[in-house]
């Protein structure tokens, strides 16, 4: 699955810090001596085609996980799955001894035949009263009478089968099927285990089970990377710009790739603001249980399409107060200065998204002995 999601291609092309770009003004020439630079120490500066990518440190996490207890107080009757062993939504995974709740359930049963019985005659009777008064065959006490036996009888029935769905729920609940699909711990109790429901004295669930697939992975990203990337997505929206497709990979210990892709799921809602970080969840596959709830692993992104920009070699970047910069040789083999953005790495080098012009000649030795403004006699090797 591939993401087209604004945020991450904005932490792909604003991971690097961000600094104003443009030339400076022309450096006056104060050097009389002009320093020897070897041509090797000179690089031309190329558009080449790239794939924005970028790697960060992730936790797997688990969708949902529960901790199930028993429900009713009863004796383990039998314990249908294996520790570690993945189960279905649905799948019967506990039986208690049914035995007391189902004569429960036959005494529920038989009440709510009794109270129907008893209102039905009277239902009868108060509809006979209705048709007696008004010819004075029965009197107003007898009327009142008859009326608050057919209102108590029907009270009676509504309380018989609020027992009986209660002594039914019960007898449900010595199943315990699994709520969703997932791994399974070990149980934390034994067959014949008498447990009590909702009972201190027994604190430990039945078992726990969180669900695996699919599976989140979460990563504390820099918030100046987070402000970059909304800035960005700003830009590019007023721009109308099309945002480039992402791939997301894991690799996991061992230099293991993971065999399926991932799509982002969605930022927290606050940051941790003693870290300046926000967390970033992202949704992957697990079909095969591979991935466990807090696994660390390596979060991998890269664009389906290249993008065009100019590569220059990570020891030529400098960084100071004002942001990234390089020492470029100017017209007439000057030394100048020049603020750059900077994007993604390529390997050993920096992709720069202003402030440098193909065919520019970038310094990228004898930078600790250079200043800005020195002539320089660049001498080709002989």
């Amino acid at each position: 699955m591939y993401l087209r999601n604004l945020m991450f291609t904005g932490l792909i092309f604003a991971l690097g810090a961000c600094s104003p770009s443009g030339d400076e003004a022309q450096p006056s020439q104060n050097q009389d001596t002009r320093f020897t630079l070897p041509s090797s120490a000179v690089v031309i500066a190329k558009m080449q085609t790239v794939r924005p990518a970028f790697e960060f440190p992730g936790l797997t996490e688990a969708i949902q996980a529960t901790e199930t207890r028993p429900m009713v107080t009863a004796e383990i009757k039998a314990i249908l799955f294996a520790p570690g062993q993945m189960v279905n939504q649905g799948d019967l995974l506990v039986e208690f001894d049914p035995a007391d709740y189902q004569a429960k359930y036959a005494v529920a049963e038989a009440q709510v035949k009794t109270a129907k019985a008893a209102a039905t005659q009277a239902s009868s009777n108060w509809e006979r009263a209705k048709e007696l008064k008004p010819d004075g065959y029965i009197s107003e006490m007898q009327f009142d009478e008859i009326r608050a036996i057919y209102d108590t009888t029907r009270a009676a029935v509504a309380s018989a089968e609020a027992d009986l769905q209660r002594a039914s729920l019960d007898l449900e609940r010595t199943k315990v099927y699994a709520p969703f699909s997932g791994k399974i711990s070990r149980p934390n109790y034994a067959v014949g285990t008498y447990v009590v429901s909702q009972s201190a004295v027994q604190p430990q669930p039945l078992f726990e089970l969180v669900q695996v697939d699919p599976i989140y992975v979460k990563s504390a990203l820099e918030l100046g990377a987070y402000n970059r990337a909304v800035l960005l997505r700003q830009r590019l929206a007023s721009e109308g710009k099309e945002i480039p497709e992402m791939a997301l990979t894991l690799e996991l210990a061992g230099n293991q790739e993971y065999p399926y892709s991932g799509t982002f799921e969605s930022w927290d809602n606050t940051s941790v603001s003693s870290m300046g970080t926000i967390t970033a969840r992202l949704q992957f596959p697990n079909p095969d249980g591979l991935l466990l709830p807090g696994q660390n692993v390596l979060v991998k992104g890269e664009s389906i399409d290249a993008v065009d920009r100019i590569i220059v070699p990570q020891k030529a970047v400098q960084i100071d107060q004002q942001g990234h910069f390089v020492l470029i040789v100017a017209e007439g083999d000057v030394v100048q200065r020049r603020n750059i953005e900077v994007g993604i790495r390529v390997r050993d080098q920096w992709s720069v998204q202003q402030g440098l012009a193909e065919g520019e000649r970038i310094i990228v030795d004898g930078l600790q002995t250079l200043r800005e403004g020195m002539s320089l006699n660049i001498q080709d090797a002989g």
